[in-house]
């Protein structure tokens, strides 16, 4: 049972949450503000870590809008438009600024000024090992069934830390066969995705601590590198298709150098 249900179940018992509780649930609605219907920060983006959604959501904001912050209680606004066109060192101290104003920003009698959510917030509950196991299943479970859309990963670095021998472990406590595909469901679900909408024709990775979701399209797959194989032997047995690429290479690179030529012969006149 997932804490959504969970915390559902309870409150429709009569049951208050601890207010502890409460405080870390509305702490995650905020953070869900900056994100859109597609699990993408596209009215936060481009932003440092220091005024990453957790952060900012530690503070009492909300996203309202594109770079926009509203607080939950005392309704001040903050815009946090930032642009890299500034500089290194004015980007640097617009940031710094902006970090400052999580907390002055807010009314004088606003409690959010002298009393952020702890810390320990943006880190994740640790959880009893059969607890783990479950959770490791249920999202195991919603990307098994989509293997051939699951993008083609770099595990080299999580092999490294894990080791074959634990991977082939999880596999066999997670009730699966360790193959490549499998393997990869694996470690998707050990990080934390799942699938986000197992139904529908463009397949989503989604994860319930950071609220991101990813669409399996913007990554390769097997079953795109079967189509793009199927693509080149068909264009490849015309005789023209590898000709035809390095033809477009070769004039894309010609009117680069021709524009760059040109720039060169610019003079720049005397201020």
């Amino acid at each position: 049972m997932s804490a959504a249900k969970c915390l559902t179940g309870i409150e429709s018992l009569g049951f208050e949450l601890p207010v502890c509780r409460k405080e870390y649930e509305n702490y995650k609605t905020r953070i869900q503000t900056f994100f859109d219907e597609y699990g993408s920060q596209s009215k936060w983006s481009c932003k440092p870590p220091e005024l990453s959604p957790s952060e900012c959501a530690r503070f009492g904001w909300k996203c309202v809008g594109e770079d926009m912050l509203c607080c939950v209680l005392c309704k001040s606004h903050l815009d946090c438009q930032l642009s890299l066109r500034l500089g290194h060192k004015l980007y640097k101290e617009c940031t710094q600024k902006l970090v400052s104003s999580l907390k002055d920003a807010h009314k004088s009698c606003c409690p959010w000024k002298t009393a952020p959510c702890p810390e320990s917030y943006a880190v994740m509950e640790p959880v009893m090992r059969h607890e783990a196991l479950d959770q490791l299943r249920e999202r195991l479970g919603t990307l098994v069934p989509i293997l051939s859309w699951l993008p083609l990963l770099s595990t080299e670095q999580v092999q490294k830390q894990l080791g074959n021998e634990a991977i082939a472990k999880i596999c066999k406590l997670a009730g699966e066969e360790q193959t490549v595909e499998s393997e990869r469901a694996i470690l998707l679900a050990l990080t934390g995705w799942k699938t986000a909408n197992p139904t529908e024709k463009l397949k989503q990775l989604s994860c319930e601590f950071c609220f991101r979701k990813v669409g399996t399209w913007l990554y390769a797959s097997p079953k795109g590198l079967v189509s793009e194989d199927a693509g080149c032997k068909q264009e490849n047995s015309n005789g023209h298709s590898v000709k035809r690429k390095h033809e477009e290479v070769a004039a894309f690179q010609e009117k680069v150098e021709r524009i760059l030529n040109s720039w060169k012969k610019i003079k720049v006149p005397p201020t």
